[in-house]
């Protein structure tokens, strides 16, 4: 019997797992070309003060919805079995953030440009412009929520890669044809959020989910668990977007759409990332319930691979940074290329953010991982003042991958401590030094066209068959920890 549950359980997660990874590279594959689009059409100055207005307004989930769409995730299967039940909570909720939400978009909208938050130039009339797509983005995302639990892979992939091909279309037209800079941007992303609004509303009104009914005590429980995981929120918020308030701040537009930039082009990374730790939960989860010993021992060969296969592809990211700026936004953003590598480096400690992440989930330790995101964004927050002022938009990217660093150092630290975790530290450092001599010889390699490119393939070949090899030690390690646990 278990074996059959088993069984249904992993042809559960592959049948849905290989939705949510089209989906994923779907929608930032279309993200990219929007990238393209935008960065065409406007100046690093117009791209950084777009870029401003999306940082700002990317605060708002956290008093849009009070982080009730993980109380959706949470509640769903204490009444999986009741549609009456199902009905209540997602109206409630969806309701409820509709008036609350409401009210925040307006009161933000007004009372926010009195705050001395960013470059003088921007025009914060735009923020009612920029501010209703999230309320629109957070009640889609409480739709997605609900449709993950009950295994809607294929909607979920409609639904999100529908409204990424929404927002190109329109970027194109508003952008390109129209010439609406950074308002017609805007306009685009609207009208992509409320694209996916509509298609998950119907969706659930003709499901019979979403009807006109509200219970207080519905409300009351969603918010009595979703209240105090807003701090994790707020955090990944200041780790990942107060960045760029901070230098226009201090520096000026052009600088924050450089930062930008580059960290859009590295985010490239995140696609190599995600597909290889989509399966590291599941696998340490159950791992550590079957063969603690054994598990351990792979999530430590894991983090090595994982550590050696990403430092590699950053490597490939960072030589050909030049030709990546080109191909996304022409020479007006060849200063955003040296910045890439750097940010391209958090994509490096992130997965090891994950696997440990996922034991300290194991341990039920989730207090952990709040106070890592909060050290994360306190870091991040206190580099950034410090630096930025003195040294430009140039220590931005540091800041990132220093309070990165120190999240997962935090992690490390309570894993050992709950599971005695031993990570192979020798190989680890013989794999950055390696990484750093062809970093060295890289940069001896001037970017002069085609005959570069030529040249920086030498380097990054030799360096992809040196990884090929570690990389391909380490699996056979693994492969021997999986054939003793069977």
């Amino acid at each position: 019997m278990m074996a059959a549950q088993r069984s249904d359980w992993l042809t559960s997660i592959i049948k849905n797992g290989r939705w949510y990874f089209v989906s994923s590279v779907a929608s930032k594959s279309l993200a990219l070309v929007s990238l393209k689009i935008v960065t065409h059409g406007l100046s690093p100055a117009e791209f950084g003060s777009l870029n401003t207005l999306i940082a700002l307004t990317q605060a708002l989930p956290i008093f849009l919805s009070i982080y009730l769409d993980t109380a959706i995730g949470r509640i769903y299967h204490d009444y999986a079995d009741s549609k009456e039940m199902l009905s209540r909570l997602f109206s409630t909720i969806y309701w409820f953030v509709v008036v609350w939400g409401t009210g925040v978009v307006v009161v933000f909208s007004i009372y926010v440009a009195h705050f001395a938050l960013f470059d003088d130039n921007i025009d914060v009339s735009l923020l009612w412009i920029a501010s209703i797509p999230m309320l629109l983005l957070q009640l889609s995302q409480m739709g997605i929520v609900y449709m993950r639990q009950s295994f809607q892979a294929k909607q979920v992939t409609m639904i999100e890669a529908g409204g990424a091909f929404a927002g190109v279309i329109a970027t194109y037209i508003l952008v390109t044809i129209l010439k609406e800079g950074v308002l017609g941007r805007l306009i685009a992303i609207g009208l992509a959020s409320a694209f996916g609004f509509l298609l998950v509303t119907i969706h659930f009104w003709r499901a019979g989910l979403l009807r006109f009914r509200f219970s207080p005590a519905m409300l009351r429980a969603c918010l009595i668990y979703s209240i105090p995981l807003t701090p994790t929120l707020a955090a990944g918020w200041i780790a990942g977007n107060s960045d760029r308030l901070i230098i226009s701040k201090y520096t000026d537009l052009e600088s924050v759409g450089l930062y930008s930039l580059a960290a859009s082009i590295a985010s490239l990374l995140y696609i190599v990332q995600d597909a290889v730790t989509q399966v590291t939960s599941v696998t340490s989860q159950s791992g550590m319930i079957r063969n603690r010993e054994q598990t351990l021992k792979m999530v430590s060969e894991l983090s090595y691979l994982l550590w050696v296969v990403m430092l590699f592809v950053n490597f490939g990211v960072m030589a050909y940074s030049e030709l990546l700026v080109r191909i996304f936004s022409g020479d007006r953003y060849m200063g955003a290329a040296a910045l890439i590598g750097v940010c391209g480096f958090t994509y490096v400690i992130s997965p090891q953010v994950r696997v440990l992440s996922d034991l300290i989930a194991y341990n039920k330790r989730t207090w952990v991982l709040s106070s890592g995101a909060i050290i994360m964004a306190l870091c991040s927050l206190v580099i950034n003042f410090y630096f930025v002022p003195q040294f430009g938009y140039e220590a931005a990217p540091f800041a990132l991958v220093g309070a990165t660093f120190a999240q997962a150092a935090w992690l490390y630290f309570w894993v050992y401590r709950m599971e005695k975790l031993h990570l192979p530290w020798l190989k680890a450092i013989g794999a950055l030094v390696i990484f750093a001599i062809f970093f060295e010889i890289n940069r001896q390699i001037p970017w002069v066209g085609l005959t570069s490119m030529a040249a920086k393939a030498i380097p990054t070949l030799a360096y992809g068959v040196i990884t090929f090899y570690l990389a391909s030690a380490s699996l056979r390690i693994l492969r021997g920890f999986t054939d003793r646990a069977a």
